[in-house]
């Protein structure tokens, strides 16, 4: 007959052959010998007969008698947005290493889906991957009342009366003032001396940032020349149809910074369309660095957005805010210029030298 290992091993049996009372052995399998003062020898026996005989702990049975369920509720803004979904992955990637459990919800499913499954399943705190325009004054003041602690990563939703919006929860995302100075110094540097910005969504915290530095930074330069849909247009279409839009107007540019990534290659298709030459007559820059940047023709000068970093930051202050450590906080983390065929800069060696950097 084949000897089979027991399983589902109990706390009493784990105390019972090491010898110690069922108090001393949940001391220890809890990590709390050194505050129940348990000696160095008899913690490490009881590890070993624990590890020896295979025992798990029940996790959700300690979580209830914490009261604390150690689940993280992530609320995803846009899933085909490419940095909410790096920034996702980070924070699914970071959770784990802190003994936290995700719980992932999606804008598309609704707000109020996303609260019930929040609070049905008793989560401990909240990462929000970008907000929309369902995340009012009243949730942050919800989760506040319920000592739920939330972290914002990325950007946030501005309502149309945004002039002194700022949810009142920690913030981590990108220091758009700092990119927008790299982008201007890097063309100012190339002889540029009429340099465009094409705006995003008017409802994008990062889109409005990055219009006020740009207004903020070229005016020591040279006048502001804004491409504006006034829609809120996204990705390829916004770039594409804002360009075209300054051309029609006959607006002379020798350079463009589009608020993202997408948005500037809409911006290249229609100067490649239209037979003007990238860099030498129209010079462009976009935001976040993102895959696609590399592989457009020309391949796209742009400012990389650390998501990784984003996301891992995001985790730390929430980590902070369970151990209630309250105060709030906004972060900015720096972005790094990758300069690419889309302006004079950048040949593969100095592309090398910027990338090894991120």
């Amino acid at each position: 007959m084949t000897n089979r290992k027991k399983t589902n091993i109990t706390l009493a049996e784990v105390s019972k052959a090491a010898k110690v009372s069922l108090n001393t052995a949940a001391k220890v399998l809890a990590g709390q010998s050194k505050t129940a003062r348990i000696s160095e020898k008899t913690a490490k026996k009881v590890q070993k007969i624990a590890q020896t005989l295979g025992y798990v702990p029940n996790q959700m049975a300690r979580n209830l008698r914490a009261q604390k369920t150690r689940i993280i509720g992530i609320f995803v803004a846009d899933m085909i947005d490419p940095i909410y979904a790096a920034i996702t992955h980070a924070i699914l990637e970071e959770l784990p290493k802190h003994n936290l459990f995700p719980l992932l919800t999606v804008a598309e499913a609704g707000y109020e889906m996303c609260r019930q499954t929040w609070l049905r399943n008793r989560i401990d705190g909240l990462i929000f991957c970008g907000t929309n325009a369902e995340m009012t004054p009243q949730v942050f003041a919800e989760l506040k009342k319920r000592n739920i602690p939330a972290v914002i990563a990325g950007n946030y939703y501005l309502p149309s009366n945004h002039s002194a919006f700022l949810p009142q929860v920690s913030l981590v995302h990108i220091d758009n003032h700092a990119g927008m100075q790299l982008a201007i110094n890097h063309l100012v540097e190339q002889k540029k001396q009429k340099i465009a910005f094409i705006t995003g969504p008017k409802f994008h915290s990062d889109a409005q940032d990055r219009l006020q530095a740009y207004e903020y930074i070229i005016k020591n330069y040279q006048k502001t020349i804004i491409a504006d849909l006034n829609t809120d247009e996204r990705f390829w279409q916004r770039g594409y149809l804002a360009l075209k839009k300054i051309f029609e107007q006959n607006i002379k540019i020798d350079a463009v910074i589009a608020y993202d990534d997408l948005v500037a290659i809409g911006a290249i298709k229609f100067l490649n369309e239209n037979s003007v030459n990238i860099p030498n007559d129209v010079a462009v820059v976009g935001f976040d660095n993102l895959p696609q940047a590399e592989y457009s023709t020309p391949s796209l000068t742009s400012l990389y957005q650390p998501a990784q970093a984003i996301g891992q930051r995001s985790v730390e202050l929430l980590v902070k805010h369970l151990e209630h450590e309250n105060k709030i906080e906004h972060v900015h983390m720096m972005p790094v210029l990758v300069p690419r065929e889309s302006t004079q800069f950048g040949n593969a060696r100095n592309n090398q030298n910027y990338i090894s950097h991120l």
